[in-house]
Parts: C-alpha cells; structure tokens; sequence
C-alpha cells in the first residue's frame, strides 16, 4: 500500500481535492504516467493498449483512491517506485521506458514536420478536475440527475450522422472498445460489453447453471433482466437515471439507447456514461523554441471548438527535474492563449503547453425534444456551462537562443508604418518564395546548392521560424507564398497564421510534388468571396478550350510543345477578397499568386502560362458576376455577383486602359504576384514584356528560344526534384554560359543572357543542351533544356498575345534582386497591379548586400528569395500616375 501511496504522490494528486471526489494533478506530473491512466486515451489509441497498460492504469487508480484516507499523510510518500522503473511496453506503441524520472512522452521528440510527437492525456491543473478515479459528471438536463462522484467512465462517442458508435469501458485489466451500429438492439450490445471484460466462467461453474437460464429476454424485457454471455451470470446494465433504478429497454437500438444512458453497469461496477465528450484526439508543438519567436500547439479534437479551449504554459528548467517531482518545478508563465512567444528568461527551459477542451454541457437525452428539455433548463440569459474534457499536455525542447540578427529585424522596421498596419483604404501586400523545405533539405541543396550555409541553419524547423517572425512582422492585409510545403501549410503556416488573425487557401502543385502556392488574408480587413485553383496542365490540354484558343498554332506544331505543357506542375490562385469595411472609393481584390516554371530555356513557357493564367483569372471575375462561381465559406452568390459587377470607377488621366475597363468602369481589380522566374538581367523576358503592354508579338526573342526547348524523360519525378530551386536555374544558366563563352568568345551576364544568347547567336543549340544536361544529371534531374539531335522545323514558334488587362510593376523593375545566391542575382519577384485602378503608395527596399552578410539562405534569411513588400491604395479622381 506504502508503493502505491508513493507512486499517487510521484504523480502529483492533490489529497484536498480527492476528498471531495475531484482528482488535480500538478504540473509536475510524470506526464507518461498520465496517459496509461486515462480511459480517453485509450480510446484515442483505438483500443490497443496491452494488459500490462491497463494494469498499470487500475494501480495507479488504486493509489489516487488511498490517497483520499484520512489516515495517510503526505509525509509519508517521499518515494515514487513507479517513476524510477521501466513499465511493460505499451500495446498502444506508446514507449513506457520514458518514464524514468517523470519523464517524457511529451519530450521533444521531432517529426518530418517540424513539430514535437503526440503527448499526454490527464487531468491537470483545476480547469481539468474530475478525471480519472473521480466522474465527470454528465447533465440529464430535466430528465436525470448526475451520477455520483467516484465512478469510473463509459465513454460513448457517437458524432451526428453517424452509422456507428464506439463505446469504451475499462474494467479491471481489460479495456474493452465496442463499435456496435446505430440501429443494431441494445441488447446485442450489452451482451458483447459484458462478454468482452468479464472473463469467461470455469467449466464447473457452467455445469451449475440453473435450468432454463439459458433462455433470452423477451423483446420488451429491460437491460436488467439479463445480458448475458452464453457463459451465464454476468449482467451489463444501461440506466436512464443516475441512481440505477430505470434500465433501458434492450429493444431499443443503441443509437437511441446509448444517448439516453446515464449509467452503465457491468459485472457489479458501475460506469457514469459520458455522450461525446469534448477530447483531445492529438496534441504537438513546435520542435524548435528560441526566444523572441512564437510557438504554438496543434491540436486535432472531437466534439470541441479550438476556440473553447482552455490553454496554459509553463517552464521549466531541465535542472529542476527533481523539484518538479516534489510538486513545485514548473514556472507558470502566465500565458493562457494557444501561442507563446519565449522571453529571454526561458532560454534553457523547457516549455510545457496543456489544453483542456471544452464544450456546452449537454443532455443524454436523443433527438430534438431533449435538446429543448435541456435548454429549457436554462434561465433566460443564463450562460450556457462549459464542461471541460480531459486536459492534454506537450512539451518542447530547451528554449535556445533565437539569431541575434534575422530577416525580420533586418527587413519590417524598414516598412512605411513599421510595428502598425497600413490605414485603411490603402492595403499591405506581400509575395514572398519562402523555400520548399524539401528542396532546403536535400543532401544535393546542403551539399552543393546551398553548401555556403550551415546546415542546422537549412532545417525545417529553424527555417520555419524565421519566416513567421518575418511575415507578422510586415503587418501585411494580403500574403501571398510561393514554394510551400503541403505539412508546412497544414502543420504551421495555417495554424500560426490563424492564430495571429489571418486565413488562408493552399493549392498544391499538380503531380507528385507536395509544395505550392498559399494565399492568406488578415480577416478583420479583408474577407474571402470565393477562389479559384488554376490548374495549368487542364488549360492546355488539346483540344484547347475556347479560353486559349489563341495558343492552337503552336501547340499544333509542336508535339514536343503540346508534351512538355501536360508535364509541367505550374498552378495558379486566384481569391477575391472584399473590404470587411469599405471605406472611399475601395473595392475588391482579386489576388492571383503563383510560381511559374522555373527552367532557363523553357520562356515560352512562362509566357503562354502568365497568359492562360490571367484569362482564367478572367473567367472566374465572370463566373463571379453571373453567379455560377461557388462562394466561400461565409459568403453568399448574391454577394459574389455584387462584388463582381462593373460600377462607376475613376479613370487616371493619361493612364493606359484595358478593353474590359473601357468607358470609366470599374470591377474587382486584378494584382499578379508571384515568382515569375523571369529576371532582367540582360533584357526584358517575353513574361515581364506581355504584362506591362498587355499584349506579345509573334516574333518575340522568347517563342525564337522556346522552340528548341524539349522534355527529356517527361516523368513527374523529376520536376518534383527540381522544381522552384532558383540555383538550378543558375546551374543550367551557368551551363548554358559556358557553351555560349566557348563559342562567343565572352560569358554572358545572366541565366536570361545565357539562354537569349544562345537561341540568336550561332552558338550551337546542341551543345548548350548537352553542358545543361550534363550538370542536371548529376543531380538526378532527367530534363533536356534542348535536343541533342537537329530539332525539327516548327512552322509556328511563336503567336500574337493579348491579354484581358494591363499592368504596372509596382517597383516600376527598380528593384535590384530578390534572389542572391552563389554566382546568381536576380530579380524574379513581382506584384503586378491596374494602374487605372490602384496606385502604389510605398515599398519596403530589400536589403543591401552589406545588410545581407553574404548569399541566403544563411542563418539570418531563411530563403533563397527576399520578400517583395509594397502598400496601396485605390484611386480618387484627381489622382496622378504611379
């Protein structure tokens, strides 16, 4: 008993509490210890926990109920045997071994996706009393009272809709997880509850059993009467009161039945039924904490809101372990949101984040009428009660040291309004290629690529980290990324981002690739409308849709051409954001993000793609007008053909007017952002040219380029290897140069030099293929910038191009760079805005060489790319260019 008491106090029970039938653990509780302990968790393991967890579970219950005696005393426990031993592994897959000295499930294990692994479930602190030994009460609304204090659970989790329902009970050593159907009866249920804990009898106690026993209950018996395994004796029993003295009918089914039950009882041991209780399915931080830069917990629920959640953090400093198990190492840091930002004190400790969920508590009783019995219980303006579920807890690692210079201090003080947001009407936007973390960590990236920076500076985690800062640090109203992992989206932008007021929209790059492009928008001043994923293999798939039709002679000439476009993964965005408060002359945004193809000899490419993506853009401004675009979450089709419809607009003076704005009309206006992979360095590319005149002649140097290009192995893969890296395209560049400088006698100046060098000089094609080729090889990439036999003749290469509008750079091409690499500078980031529509009313300058320190990545700049950062604001009569 002596060990038992030991181990109740190792887990840190408070005794006041238990003597009134509500269980409290500490923060400094062996948090492994926790998750064997709880029902809930179980069932959030699906039921595979091994007899040894749930042995360990009932012992440890049986230490938290002598704790409640009045003659043991505190005093007494100085010991905790269960914390210092190894436990019989998990059938769960849960390790025990982390036990020893309290310790850690919930270390900082990592993951692919940068965030700590899943923790534990207990009751901690007082938002999570009444777990484990004590009930958690479950109102019967007007039909019952609760159970009494000290019963184990039932937990029954039945979400609306649903065929099924799985019923958990842990009895003794066994835990028994019953997916039974909705419509199957009560009785078939109870009868299998009952089977599965209670062991089978001994062939002598069958041989006793009475004459006619083995009888069933009628079809209007009730579950008292008997459900019983074909072994006899045992009984499982589901009340509709809390006292046990009205058992359910077992002809009802179990959808019905299990909604009305209060109390179960099984085997002589009674359970207090809880209806879907609010739980923590999953819990996980952020691996990596550093001071001065936000963390937070995901967590994955059911039957609760995020946003009823009860969060607290604590620190604690790997030294005060011991203290911790005495009860009183952790440091309450007065936080009680889902993100924490570390100060400088919490550098060395380690961050502990608990959640506990929440919902409205609700009634047993099924269907509409209990919903209202239970309502009508509620006083006119009675705040409904909150009924907390069971609390959850993850760690981090040590808090380090964040770099002492970054991009975000570098870069946002440098914004127009630094530490505020823009007023309104004007807006913040930004574009901004953040790095794919699969392209960061490869070994070719750390190793060649990248080799200049260290490498614990190209994790995930650290990388990540950098970027938020810098991206809440802008203030920005519209962000729009390029080159973003799937996990990154759902494990980390969208969760911190959420959390600091913004939404945001992800599309994943068509074929095996698992990076794309994501849209977000802070929501209290703009709100989504609709969206539209522009899928660029879909627009060129022959026969061409009557939207690209103009692109039918070339592609009809080319079948290398017509290849290459279905193989390609480029995806567009395109969002419509209205003003959540309009003020002046604003109107709607509709933002178009995306990453176009990054290789150095395929500009026609780039080009058709700009073109078919602001015809798309087109096409869904009209589906918006005519109702036939689906809104929103949130917003409606009236709202949609409103927002989408022409009205009176100014027309600058002098200012070059598209067709479609024609006659002084303005409609949602268009902004271009993204990583065009289009630099200027040695002329403008055939992309930067089509947007700034809104139209292309058929005989641009990048048709005359595109015509050699041809796709070598035409295998998904190999995209996926090489896609959105602006270093490849230095690599190839540099290729491409050095056939060019064989041949010319001088190196060009850039990867656009380069190629435009080669396609209208002499140089021979096949060699600048064959040099290109040669350094894509090595990295396993399998493209052909070129044939390496004659290329056939195309009779077209190239056709006039027009586009539906006509934009402005919003740094009129002054800006330097945006990509500063080993060996490549460039700029190939742009927002691209109607200049009849909006003016540009600042920009934040991107650094100097001098502040950068060196080619980025590196351990201050997270990406190969920098941010490009403008505000703006719409038009007034009177308003001048610019």
């Amino acid at each position: 008993m002596l060990a038992a008491l030991r181990e109740a106090r190792a887990l840190g029970v408070s005794r006041g509490l238990l003597a009134t039938g509500r269980a409290s653990v500490s923060p400094a509780v062996a948090y492994p210890a926790l998750h064997f302990l709880s029902p809930a968790s179980a069932a959030t393991h699906t039921g595979r926990h091994s007899a040894a967890c749930s042995r360990t579970r009932t012992y440890a219950r049986s230490c938290i109920r002598a704790l409640s005696s009045p003659a043991v005393g505190w005093p007494q426990l100085t010991q905790a045997p269960l914390a210092r031993q190894r436990l019989p592994a998990c059938g769960c897959g849960s390790s025990s071994s982390a036990l020893a000295g309290g310790g850690a499930r919930n270390s900082s294990s990592s993951s692919s996706s940068g965030r700590a692994a899943n923790v534990t479930a207990g009751a901690v602190g007082k938002a999570g009393a009444m777990q484990h030994g004590a009930a958690v009460a479950q109102d019967a609304g007007a039909a019952a009272a609760a159970p009494a204090a000290g019963l184990a659970r039932a937990v029954v989790r039945a979400p609306a809709g649903a065929d099924a329902l799985v019923v958990t009970v842990s009895l003794g050593a066994k835990t028994c997880n019953l997916n039974r159907p909705c419509d199957e009866l009560l009785e078939k249920a109870l009868t299998r509850l009952a089977k599965n804990l209670v062991s089978k009898p001994s062939k002598k106690e069958k041989r006793k059993k009475p004459a006619g026993a083995g009888a069933g209950p009628s079809a209007g018996a009730s579950s008292a009467e008997a459900s019983q395994d074909d072994g006899g004796g045992v009984a499982a029993v589901l009340y509709e009161d809390a006292e046990g003295r009205r058992p359910l009918p077992l002809s009802l089914t179990n959808g019905e039945a299990w909604r009305r039950g209060v109390l179960l009882e099984v085997a002589g041991e009674r359970f207090a039924v809880e209806l879907n209780p609010p739980t923590v399915d999953k819990i996980s931080i952020d691996r990596l904490a550093m001071v001065g830069y936000p963390t937070a917990a995901a967590v994955t629920l059911s039957f609760a809101e995020v946003g009823a959640c009860r969060w607290r953090w604590w620190a604690q400093r790997p030294g005060e372990a011991a203290a911790a198990a005495a009860g009183d190492g952790w440091r309450d840091l007065g936080c009680d949101t889902q993100h924490y930002t570390p100060q400088p004190e919490d550098e060395g400790c380690v961050l502990r984040v608990e959640c506990t969920p929440t919902a409205p508590r609700r009634g047993p009783a099924a269907g509409e009428a209990g919903a209202a019995a239970a309502a009508g219980a509620k006083g006119e303006g009675e705040e409904e009660e909150a009924w907390p579920g069971e609390t959850v807890a993850a760690v981090t690692g040590p808090v380090g040291r964040g770099p002492e210079r970054c991009s975000a201090s570098v870069r946002c003080g440098c914004t127009p309004t630094p530490g505020a947001h823009v007023a309104a009407p004007a807006f913040r936007l930004l574009s901004y290629n953040i790095l794919a973390d699969q392209y960061a960590g490869s070994e070719y990236a750390q190793n060649v690529l990248f080799k200049y920076c260290p490498k614990e500076n190209l994790d995930p985690a650290y990388r990540r980290a950098l970027v938020l800062r810098e991206l809440l640090g802008y203030r920005a109203d519209v962000i729009c990324l390029q080159e973003v992992d799937e996990r990154a989206f759902t494990d980390f932008l969208s969760l911190h981002l959420r959390l600091h007021g913004y939404e945001g929209h992800y599309t994943n790059k068509q074929g095996k690739v698992k990076e794309g492009s994501a849209t977000f928008w802070r929501t209290s001043r703009f709100r989504a409308l609709s969206h539209a994923d522009i899928r660029l293999r879909e627009a060129f798939r022959l026969p061409l849709p009557p939207l690209h039709a103009q692109f039918g002679p070339m592609l009809e000439a080319s079948k290398e051409l017509a290849t290459a476009l279905q193989q390609v993964t480029t995806i567009a965005q395109a969002t419509l954001l209205a003003p959540v408060s309009p003020t002046g002359p604003e109107g709607c945004l509709c933002v178009v993000n995306t990453h176009l193809f990054f290789h150095p000899y395929a500009p026609h490419i780039r080009t058709m793609h700009t073109a078919g993506i602001l015809e798309e853009a087109a096409a869904f401004l009209a589906r918006c007008a005519d109702g036939t675009q689906p809104p929103a979450a949130g917003a409606s089709v009236d709202e949609l053909r409103t927002a989408a419809s022409f009205g009176p607009g100014p027309e600058a003076p002098g200012v070059s007017v598209s067709a479609s704005m024609s006659g002084g009309l303005q409609r949602p206006t268009v902004l271009f952002c993204g990583d065009l992979n289009s630099d200027l360095n040695d002329g403008i590319p055939g992309v930067v040219e089509l947007l700034r005149k809104g139209s292309l002649p058929h005989d641009y140097w990048d048709w005359v380029q595109g015509a050699a290009f041809k796709w070598g192995m035409g295998e998904e893969d190999a995209e996926a290897m090489a896609q959105g890296t602006a270093q490849l395209q230095e690599a190839a560049a540099a290729a491409a140069a050095a056939a060019a400088a064989a041949a010319a006698g001088s190196p060009p100046p850039s990867a656009v030099g380069a190629t435009r060098s080669a396609s209208m000089s002499s140089v021979d094609p096949a060699a600048a293929a064959a040099a290109t080729g040669s350094l894509f090889a090595a990295d396993g990439h399998a493209f052909e910038s070129t044939s390496t036999t004659p290329a056939a003749p195309i009779a077209v290469t190239g056709v006039d191009i027009r586009l539906p509008y006509v934009f402005r750079a919003a740094d009129d091409l002054a800006t330097p760079y945006t990509n500063y690499t080993s060996g490549y500078k460039a700029l190939l980031d742009y927002v691209w805005y109607e200049e009849a529509v909006l003016r540009v009313l600042g920009a934040t300058p991107v650094p100097s060489e001098e502040q950068l320190g060196g080619f980025i990545p590196s351990p201050a700049f997270p990406s190969d790319h920098l941010a490009v950062v403008y505000d703006m604001t719409w038009r007034r009569p009177g308003d001048g260019s610019g």
